[in-house]
């Protein structure tokens, strides 16, 4: 089956009276990495017992959500897909996802296991009022200041997990300088960008990628993918560029997707308050799985 994260549908994941608890506080500070094509925020967390599991939000521009992965011992799964809840607290409203990836990361010559939950807000269903097209938008600085932890829940087997990070206020305002200058990197005015009315897609983008392009070995092998991609549209509507942003192997994943969308993709292009069309970008998710 092949899930796109535009139509991924999501389910209550909740935890039963037996699920395993971590309470775990910062092992260290927080740690914002840069790249030309995303943003990381970064930490580690240890309980009392001395587990640790690290936290990682990576954005891939502005205004968007975070892809959300968890990494160490309380990751560990009997699954290699799971459903989870992540929940940004006080204020958030919960990120349900059903069958979020697991897997393993090679860490000091270690297998750590991991869990990518996907597309995560820090309010959940936060949408611009009354236009669906619109760039996805955090809550008010004040309230992102007033979160201070992390809730997640997971389940196969099932636990329970909560980061007590601190005031996030500053760290995602560093995210969010970071992501404005993103833009630049891409050849585009960021001043311009955040006045636009971004692409809009022309059909259903979840036609565009789908089980025929699913490569027959990685069918048969049970080999499922996670690739984040950027397009890039023209003043005319027209793809100029597909980037890959992030991928989880296996690597092809990505040919194949950018393929798919040359292909069938079709936009409306970004507009200004005058309705002049600029060139502009999109941001999304393709999720490859494959069940043996």
């Amino acid at each position: 089956m092949l899930a796109g994260a535009f139509t991924l549908i999501a389910m209550p994941v909740l935890a039963s009276a037996k699920a395993q608890t971590y309470d775990m506080n910062p092992a260290g500070p927080w740690d914002i990495d840069y790249s030309k094509d995303s943003c990381n925020l970064l930490r580690t967390f240890e309980d009392a017992d001395g587990r640790e599991l690290t936290l990682r939000l990576e954005r891939f521009g502005p205004h968007e959500s975070f892809t959300a992965t968890i990494i160490g011992e309380p990751a560990s799964s009997s699954s290699i897909l799971v459903d989870t809840a992540m929940q940004f607290i006080p204020g958030g409203q919960p990120n349900i996802r059903r069958q979020s990836f697991t897997g393993h990361q090679a860490i000091a010559g270690k297998n750590v296991p991991i869990v990518i939950f996907g597309s995560v807000k820090l309010q959940g269903s936060n949408e611009v009022a009354g236009d669906p097209n619109a760039r996805r938008i955090d809550p008010p600085p004040a309230e992102i200041a007033a979160m201070t932890s992390v809730s997640i829940t997971l389940n196969n087997p099932e636990r329970h997990v909560v980061l007590h990070t601190g005031s996030l206020g500053s760290v995602i305002e560093a995210v969010d300088k970071c992501t404005a200058e993103l833009v630049t990197h891409w050849g585009l005015d960021p001043t311009v960008q955040s006045s636009l009315k971004p692409p809009a897609p022309k059909g259903n983008p979840g036609s565009w990628v789908t089980v025929s392009d699913y490569p027959i070995a990685a069918l048969r092998q049970g080999q499922s993918g996670l690739v984040h991609f950027r397009l890039m549209i023209d003043a005319a509507g027209s793809i100029s560029d597909c980037l890959v942003q992030d991928v989880v192997p296996p690597e092809y994943f990505s040919k194949i997707t950018c393929a798919a969308l040359k292909k069938r993709a079709h936009f409306k292009p970004a507009v200004d308050a005058n309705g002049t069309p600029h060139a502009s970008y999109w941001l999304n998710t393709v999720r490859y799985v494959a069940f043996p």
